[in-house]
This record gives structure tokens, C-alpha cells and sequence, in this order.
């Protein structure tokens, strides 16, 4: 009977990262009509494990590549059920300082009333050098930390939590932005 429970919940640990990867956006590659720039996003997804085992908070993770600026990766960041503002944030990957994070945006709360009571979540947009992005994609442990006005969240996600739905979408990400990176005509075949 152990033998059976075991087995039942490795299949399943399996299954949700499978599952991860088939429910949630997948990274898109458009081109920009006013100025022909191509940009890769990726729409923001769950990057924390889980909230009640784990005391993550529920925190969300999107990112996007311009042709225009090369080097740079622009990402969200998001706390799910909470509205206050986003004040900071650090990522260490692997247990080195992500360097080079700045700000690009205010923190924008949205409250959806649609289901009969208010849910909000908080985001905030920032960037960061191309190189150090590929660090927090290959860490094996990413520990993301949001300082907000009153309080801090934090989560992880990385190569060890292979549930959590951001770790599958970083190659594909990447892989998009090195084809083009290598062949920038590529970008029509990519366009969808």
C-alpha cells in the first residue's frame, strides 16, 4: 500500500509540471508595426511554489526581449492578493546577487471585481542585463524577495521546484531570443 501511495504521488508530482507547461501562456514572438522592432514576451505565470506547504507568497513572473535594446530584459513582477506598492526588489540565483535590477514602471494594482469581490494584485515592471537573466534561468534555486511600502513577500522558484510554472518557460524564452539574436531575419518566421 506505501508502494501504491508512492507511486501515485510521483506520477502526480510529474503530471503538475506537465500540466504547468500546457495551462500557462507560452512566450510569443510579434513585430512591432510602427518601428519593425520584433519583441519576445512572456506572459507573467506562477513563480512561487507552493503557498500553503511552502509559505511562499503567490507571486507571478513575465518577461519580454526588444530587438531595440539587445542586452536587456524587461520583467514583471507580481503579488497576487495583495494591493500595496511595490517597492524593491532582489533575486539571488544560486546564491549570488542578481546585479543590474532598475525599476521601468510604477507599481500598478488592479482590482477585478468581476467574480463578486474585490481581487487584487500588484505589479511592477523592471529590467535587467540579458547576462544576468540567463543566470537566474539556468539557477537550480532562485530566491525572489519583494520589498513593498509596509511588509516583504518572498518566494523561490529555479530548477529545484520543477512545479513551478516560470521554470518551463525560461528556455523556450531564450531559445527564441538566441535564434533571433543569431539571425535577426528570422523574426517573420517567428511572428505569429
Amino acid at each position: 500500500m506505501k508502494f501504491l501511495l508512492l507511486a501515485i504521488l510521483l506520477v502526480l508530482s510529474g503530471c503538475t509540471s506537465s500540466i504547468n507547461k500546457l495551462t500557462t501562456p507560452n512566450a510569443q514572438v510579434s513585430k512591432d508595426k510602427s518601428d519593425g522592432s520584433v519583441y519576445v514576451r512572456q506572459p507573467p505565470v506562477n513563480a512561487s511554489r507552493d503557498s500553503f506547504s511552502s509559505g511562499d507568497a503567490w507571486h507571478t513572473l513575465g518577461f519580454e526581449w526588444l530587438s531595440r535594446i539587445p542586452d536587456t530584459v524587461f520583467f514583471t513582477v507580481g503579488v497576487i492578493g495583495q494591493a500595496s506598492q511595490i517597492q524593491d526588489l532582489a533575486l539571488i540565483a544560486d546564491d549570488q546577487v542578481i546585479q543590474g535590477i532598475k525599476p521601468t514602471s510604477d507599481t500598478n494594482i488592479n482590482i477585478d471585481q468581476s467574480v463578486g469581490i474585490p481581487l487584487k494584485d500588484t505589479y511592477r515592471r523592471y529590467s535587467m542585463p540579458l547576462d544576468e537573466f540567463r543566470k537566474v534561468a539556468a539557477a537550480r534555486v532562485v530566491k525572489m524577495k519583494i520589498f513593498r511600502a509596509h511588509d516583504t513577500s518572498s518566494s523561490q522558484f529555479g530548477k529545484d521546484f520543477p512545479y513551478v510554472a516560470v521554470n518551463g518557460k525560461f528556455s523556450p524564452f531564450l531559445n527564441k531570443v538566441d535564434a533571433l539574436l543569431a539571425n535577426p531575419l528570422k523574426a517573420d518566421q517567428l511572428a505569429q
